[in-house]
């Protein structure tokens, strides 16, 4: 935060925006500028209060959760959904720890529902308005955190496999969307004679530790269910993987369903997580996390009711 408080000072002192975001953790490489740029306004409002990001960050969650439930109001299911997965977001550790340390990848979660939410309608009803959003959504959340990229694998593979239509429009949209979100990366490419694109290749990336199969599985079920117990950890990913199994076999001819979408995607994401050769790191779940919690919302009311109450214990 005390790094983000600088740029944004400096921004101040000098007039001159930046033209980069954030390092990332695991490449020589910087995330989009956008994120300074989504700071600066609470920060010029509350003349340089250190908590501006807070502040910024509290409007985001807030905002968006009105949104979804004002534009959802006539769909009771999703109504439901928006309402859950916003509670669940409010008392998982992980967030409140994000949120009360703010950095770029605490902005993504709301970026992710919306982009997951408007595909599930754009697979039922092709639009431009929902193409859009859906691209908009997706590559702000990447452009605000690599470690959401996954996802959009993801979504491409579910696209190839069951639903072939209007790629050419998706690819589009989504190339306009990085290309626009990522304009002061590029400027800064050309003006520096592509100085991060070479770094990739001429730099050495941190080293990875804690490769192997079980220590993955042990960080990601206990950075995402964060159980002091680490054995209850383990047993809810498992039920999660089967309960997204159980849905993918269930729903295999009803792939256009909202469910059968979630689980397919989860169950990609946490499968590239695990062979992928990077470190799980706690910064690295919002995309599985939002996905469990947008499943569990999409359950019956009775294991809902369940859900909630068992996730309500685990909140510090």
């Amino acid at each position: 935060m005390g790094r983000d408080m600088s740029v944004l000072q400096t921004w101040k002192d000098t007039g001159k925006p930046p033209l980069l975001g954030p390092q990332t953790s695991a490449l020589p490489f910087n995330q989009s500028a956008i994120y300074f740029y989504l700071l600066y306004p609470g920060f010029l409002i509350s003349q340089g209060n250190p908590v501006s990001s807070l502040y910024t960050l509290s409007f985001v969650y807030i905002v968006s959760f009105i949104l979804g439930l004002y534009l959802l109001r006539d769909n009771k299911k999703f109504y439901k959904i928006i309402l859950i997965s916003f509670f669940l977001i409010s008392i998982h550790p992980q967030y409140i720890t994000q949120s009360r340390f703010v950095w770029n990848p605490s902005f993504v979660t709301p970026f992710i529902i919306s982009a997951i939410v408007s595909f599930y309608f754009l697979i039922k009803k092709f639009s431009w308005s929902k193409m859009w959003i859906f691209s908009a959504s997706l590559a702000t959340s990447i452009s605000l955190s690599y470690s959401v990229a996954p996802l959009l694998i993801a979504i491409f593979i579910y696209w190839l496999i069951f639903n072939r239509k209007n790629f050419i429009p998706f690819f589009v949209t989504i190339f306009i969307s990085f290309f626009v979100l990522n304009l002061p990366t590029i400027f800064f490419e050309l003006r520096h004679n592509f100085f991060l694109s070479n770094s990739i290749f001429n730099k050495e990336s941190p080293v990875q530790g804690g490769l192997s199969l079980l220590t993955k599985i042990n960080s990601l079920s206990q950075f995402v269910f964060m159980h002091p117990i680490q054995k209850i950890n383990l047993i809810l990913l498992f039920c999660v993987t089967i309960l997204c199994l159980y849905l993918v076999k269930k729903s295999i001819n009803k792939y256009m369903s909202f469910q059968f979408i979630i689980a397919f995607l989860l169950l990609v994401l946490i499968i590239m997580t695990l062979l992928t050769p990077v470190t799980v790191q706690p910064h690295y779940i919002f995309a599985i996390t939002a996905l469990i919690f947008l499943i569990i919302s999409s359950l019956n009311s009775i294991f809902i009711g369940l859900i909630l109450i068992l996730f309500s214990f685990f909140s510090p």
